[in-house]
């Protein structure tokens, strides 16, 4: 439980980077997201499941 606060931090934090769209950016983008994904697939939890948490 104690994650979840942390996730949607860790979720937002890859596209603010992303709007500075220099290559390193986006490879820092690209390598959140996979984080982020394998994240989810080991709490086994989904995207969709974490979404009204976050609201």
């Amino acid at each position: 439980m104690l994650k979840l606060p942390v996730m949607p931090a860790v979720f937002s934090y890859p596209y603010q980077e992303s709007n500075h769209s220099t290559g390193e950016s986006k490879q820092k983008t690209r390598e959140s997201m996979q984080k982020w994904e394998e994240s989810i697939e080991k709490s086994g939890e989904s995207i969709e499941k974490l979404l009204p948490l976050m609201d």
